[in-house]
């Protein structure tokens, strides 16, 4: 059973016909002078309108209105639904494709490649040479403070290298302090191993190993790096220049730009160019040039840290979308 709207329509006042004509007015952005002459013109229709209105069933413009709200709700969740697909999409192809990957290679190169080489050659150097005491008794001394849990690092004493002390030893590149990490480095090797290699014989034990570990565990690993970064970097996730000046305890980069300006890639930018820094080298070594045991470029030591970074910040937007993350797994789990 229908209801008509007749006598509803005819309580309308005159109060109410001013606001539906201001309503009407403010939609289609009137000004005061408009308004009025937009009120003069409407006049004369807002009985032809009243009247109208009283011929409208008021069952049927109920389910109008249902139809057209349902119409909108469904656009509207289709609309979220497909930008929410399209966000999953990136964030995994940003996770498989990109962080992650590159991620694990820079774990290879530091655990893998710098970590090996140092402990090798530890106690030759620094073991076994007395100049060098001074070093040791501060790497030593590092170790004891992460055995009574510092709050610097998250870390545990090293049982597993050739030497112990070879871990704090190797920090000196990455770290400037227990607290500060660093965004480059000019050696990828602590100062004192680095001197070694430089002022050695290019016939002896120690160059032969430095040209190996060069040659085949170092190149190879910032050439992968270089490739997914090549293919992938436009995947990357801005990370906020006030969070960079948390990580580094710097205003900016070291090369005159600070966080807020510089772009947001700058550090896949400067590897690139170091990995190409390091074929440029290794084309003099096999032209007989041994003068030079690295490039000019600085080692782009906070890449690791800048691309965890990065991850976490994906990490909490698929966490978010689907429950489960690369990084945190499943938020059910612990």
């Amino acid at each position: 059973m229908t209801t008509k709207i007749t006598d509803h329509c005819g309580q309308i006042t005159s109060l109410t016909r001013v606001i539906i004509l201001v309503i009407l007015a403010i939609l289609l952005g009137c000004n005061y002078r408009q308004f009025t002459n937009f009120t003069i013109l409407t006049s004369s229709l807002s009985s032809s309108i009243l009247q109208q209105m009283q011929t409208w069933d008021f069952g049927n413009a109920i389910a109008a209105l249902v139809a057209v709200g349902g119409y909108m709700a469904e656009h509207l969740f289709s609309r979220k639904q497909a930008q929410m697909e399209k966000q999953m999409e990136r964030v995994e192809a940003q996770s498989h494709q990109l962080l992650v990957p590159v991620t694990m290679q820079l774990h290879r190169l530091w655990h893998g490649c710098i970590m090996n080489f140092i402990d090798k050659h530890c106690e030759d150097i620094l073991l076994k040479k007395d100049e060098y005491k001074e070093t040791l008794i501060k790497c030593t001394n590092s170790m004891e403070r992460w055995g009574e849990g510092s709050d610097a690092f998250h870390l545990e004493l090293p049982t597993r290298y050739r030497h112990a002390v070879s871990f704090p030893w190797a920090l000196e590149v990455m770290h400037e302090d227990y607290n500060i990490m660093r965004v480059t480095h000019p050696r990828e090797l602590p100062l004192i191993l680095h001197d070694e290699i430089l002022k050695c014989d290019r016939n002896s034990t120690l160059w032969k190993s430095y040209e190996a570990f060069i040659r085949y565990s170092y190149l190879p690993a910032i050439e992968r790096i270089g490739e997914i970064i090549d293919e992938h970097g436009h995947l990357m996730e801005p990370v906020p220049a006030a969070r960079m000046k948390e990580i580094f305890k710097t205003e900016g980069n070291g090369y005159g730009i600070k966080w807020s300006h510089a772009p947001r890639m700058w550090f896949y930018s400067h590897m690139l160019a170091y990995v190409d820094s390091w074929k440029e080298l290794l084309s003099k070594w096999n032209d007989g040039s041994y003068e030079e045991i690295r490039p000019s470029i600085d080692f782009p030591v906070g890449l690791l840290r800048f691309n965890i970074e990065m991850q976490q910040i994906v990490a909490k937007v698929e966490q978010n979308l689907i429950g489960t993350s690369q990084l945190y797994g499943h938020a059910n789990r612990v």
